[in-house]
Formats: C-alpha cells, sequence, structure tokens
C-alpha cells in the first residue's frame, strides 16, 4: 500500500505514484526533500511494470531519505559514529511506522 501522504517527525509528505519520470528514465523512485515529496513509478526503463513489492521496497527506500534528512542531517559535518546513525534511523522510522498507521502497538 502506498499512501499519498505521510507524516515525518514536523513535516507532510505528498506522495506522487505512479509517476512517470520524464528527466530520466533509469530511476524507480525520488526523494525530493526541498519540496517534501517523493515520486515513484510503476514501470521500468522498458515501460513492463514493476511488481507491488519492487514499488513499497521503492517507497521504504525513498522513506529513509526522508528519516535520514528529518532526523539525522545534523550529525553531517560532526564526529558521528554508526551508533548515532542508526539512532536516528531507528527513531525517524519508529515515529514515520507509529504517524502512519503501519504499526499499532
Amino acid at each position: 500500500m502506498i499512501p499519498k501522504k505521510f507524516k515525518l517527525g514536523a513535516y507532510e509528505y505528498e506522495v506522487e505514484y505512479p509517476y512517470i519520470f520524464k528527466e530520466r528514465n533509469d530511476i524507480a523512485g525520488h526523494h525530493h526533500g526541498g519540496r517534501t515529496k517523493i515520486l515513484l513509478t510503476d514501470r521500468t526503463q522498458s515501460g513492463d511494470r514493476y511488481s507491488d513489492i519492487v514499488v513499497f521496497q521503492t517507497f521504504l527506500h525513498e522513506v529513509l531519505h526522508a528519516i535520514d534528512m528529518v532526523f539525522c542531517m545534523e550529525q553531517i559535518g560532526k564526529e558521528c559514529s554508526k551508533e548515532d546513525l542508526i539512532n536516528g534511523i531507528s527513531e525517524g522510522l519508529t515515529q514515520f511506522l507509529l504517524d502512519n498507521g503501519f504499526w499499532r502497538g
């Protein structure tokens, strides 16, 4: 299930799916942080349809880019351990799953 919108921290992201990449045809998804938008296609370069699992995996890939931007960017340029980075990613992923109904505790 690919949502039309989702919340991440203080931001509301929009998801354009299916999106036809006119700029490039060699990518399946794109995180556009400046516009809080994720673009996803459902077609390969040759026009074949991606499976639902590939589309969802691509969606999660782009969500991780968003999590990195929202929860981890302050680490750039600082002495940052892998543990600090993983903490930011896990915090962001937990917040994403809770705020958007993917996990109910």
